[in-house]
């Protein structure tokens, strides 16, 4: 029972409210994914720091950490041990610490992260990753 009009068009492609509700209660749950994944994220990168620093506990090392200094971290197969040194690895000639594992550094919040080797920036995990036991696995490199 409408007028027709040319000034007010009818209106052809006018959704019924159960889709337009279905629309906004779509795209509210897609925020709430993102949120969720993000939350996700930054939970398991808690728990890769947490898991570094776990070995950085149990390394060797004879200086005091300043927080966000660049240090490299080495594991000598022989005897499994951790080592941690201001020496990166293309300085040495031979490295008396066994095989080079990660560039890492100390956060404010005295847990460890790896850094990218390149630019010495957060790689948020993506480069070296850490198993329960304490095994460096290198990934996307």
């Amino acid at each position: 029972m409408g007028i027709d009009n040319p000034v007010w068009k009818k209106e052809t492609g006018i959704r019924p409210k159960n889709t337009i509700a279905e629309y906004h209660a779509n795209k509210q749950l897609e925020n709430l994914q993102s949120q969720a994944d993000l939350i996700l994220n930054q939970a398991q990168e808690i728990q890769e720091r947490l898991r570094l620093t776990r070995l950085m506990n149990e390394a060797s090392f004879n200086f005091k950490p300043v927080h966000l200094k660049t240090y490299y971290l080495y594991h000598n197969k022989t005897n499994n041990q951790y080592t941690l040194t201001l020496i990166a690895p293309k300085e040495w000639k031979t490295c008396p610490y066994g095989e080079y594992k990660a560039t890492v550094r100390q956060l404010g919040d005295s847990t460890w992260e790896a850094v990218n080797d390149k630019d010495n920036t957060n790689t948020n995990t993506n480069d070296r990753m850490y198993d329960t036991e304490d095994n460096v696995l290198e990934h996307n490199q």
